[in-house]
C-alpha cells in the first residue's frame, strides 16, 4: 500500500513539474505568422523583431525551451520590445525562410531593426542572461524607425550656446561578434548541410553562394572534444573572452574550439597576442563558411 502511494505521489510530482515547464515556456511571447506580417507589425509599432529558427528533433533547441525560454524577466522585456516570430523547420514553408537567410545551423536567432533590416544573428544555444544582455544591447535608437529619446532627456536644461563635447576612446581589444554552435567547413558551399552533431542532418539545395569578404577566428591549439563536451567548452569560452565560439569539426565525432571573428587578420593576432598572455595558444584561421 505504501509503494502505491509513493509511486502515484512520484507520479503527481512529475506531473506538476511537466505543466510548470509548459506554462513558463507558453509565457515566452512567440508568434507564428509569416515574414511579411511580421515585417508589417514591426514597422506599425516601431519594435524590432526575432526569427528563432527551431526543430523539434533539435536537442540544443529543447534546452533553450526548457531554460532560456523560461525566464520571466526576458520573456518580459521581448513582450515590451520585440516582436519574436518562432520558425519551425517540421513545418510546411519554413525551409524558404532557412534557405532565403542561409541558415544551416540550429538553434539559430536572427534580428531585424524594425525596419526589416536584418542586423545581427547568433547560431547557439543561447542562456536566458546572454541573450537578454544582446537584446538590449540591439535595442537602440538607430534599429528604430523614430529614435526614442532616453528618459532623463527632457529634463535635460537647455543651453544657450553649444555644448562642449568631448568624446574618450579607448583602443578595441577585441571585436563584438555572435557566439556560433557548429559551422560547415570551407567545402561546403557547394551543398549546404544542416549541422548539429558533425552529421549532416537534412540537405537543402544548391542555391548558395559564398560571401566575398573573409572573416579570421582562433583554432584553439591543445584538447579536443566530443560535441557535449565542446558546448560546454564554448559556452565558458564565450562568458570568459566575450567573443563568439564555434566547435571546429575534426571528423570522427571530434572538435576543436574556434574563437572570435575578425574582419582583418591584424585584428585576429591581437586578439591572439590577448590570449597567448593568458596561456592559451592557437593559430589564425579563416572561418569556415564565412
Amino acid at each position: 500500500m505504501n509503494t502505491k502511494i509513493l509511486r502515484l505521489a512520484l507520479a503527481a510530482s512529475l506531473l506538476v513539474a511537466a505543466i510548470a515547464h509548459l506554462t513558463a515556456f507558453s509565457t515566452f511571447p512567440f508568434q507564428e505568422i509569416s515574414l511579411e506580417q511580421t515585417r508589417s507589425q514591426a514597422r506599425q509599432q516601431d519594435k524590432l523583431f526575432i526569427l528563432y529558427f527551431t526543430a523539434d528533433w533539435c536537442l540544443p533547441c529543447r534546452w533553450m525551451e526548457e531554460n532560456t525560454f523560461a525566464d520571466p524577466e526576458l520573456s518580459a522585456f521581448v513582450s515590451d520590445h520585440y516582436l519574436a516570430v518562432k520558425v519551425d523547420l517540421n513545418k510546411p514553408g519554413s525551409r524558404v525562410l532557412q534557405q532565403q537567410f542561409d541558415v544551416n545551423i540550429l538553434p539559430s536567432i536572427l534580428i531585424f531593426a524594425a525596419n526589416g533590416q536584418l542586423i545581427d544573428q547568433r547560431s547557439a544555444s543561447q542562456e536566458a542572461g546572454s541573450l537578454l544582455r544582446w537584446l538590449k544591447r540591439l535595442d537602440k535608437p538607430a534599429n528604430h524607425l523614430t529614435p526614442v529619446l532616453p528618459p532623463d532627456a527632457l529634463a535635460q536644461p537647455a543651453l544657450n550656446s553649444p555644448q562642449a563635447e568631448v568624446n574618450f576612446t579607448r583602443p578595441a581589444l577585441v571585436t563584438d561578434a555572435a557566439p556560433a554552435l557548429l559551422t560547415l567547413n570551407q567545402h561546403q558551399y557547394e551543398e549546404p548541410l544542416l549541422v548539429l552533431s558533425g552529421q549532416p542532418i537534412a540537405a537543402v539545395e544548391r542555391r548558395f553562394s559564398p560571401r566575398s569578404s573573409k572573416f579570421y577566428g582562433i583554432l584553439l591549439h591543445g584538447d579536443t572534444y566530443t560535441y557535449t563536451a565542446g558546448i560546454r567548452m564554448i559556452v565558458e569560452l564565450e562568458r570568459k573572452y566575450e567573443q563568439k565560439a564555434e566547435l571546429y569539426p575534426l571528423g570522427d565525432e571530434q572538435f576543436q574550439c574556434l574563437v572570435g571573428s575578425f574582419e582583418t587578420t591584424g585584428q585576429a593576432q591581437q586578439f591572439l597576442q590577448y590570449l597567448n598572455r593568458n596561456n592559451r595558444t592557437g593559430e589564425v584561421i579563416i572561418l569556415p563558411g564565412k
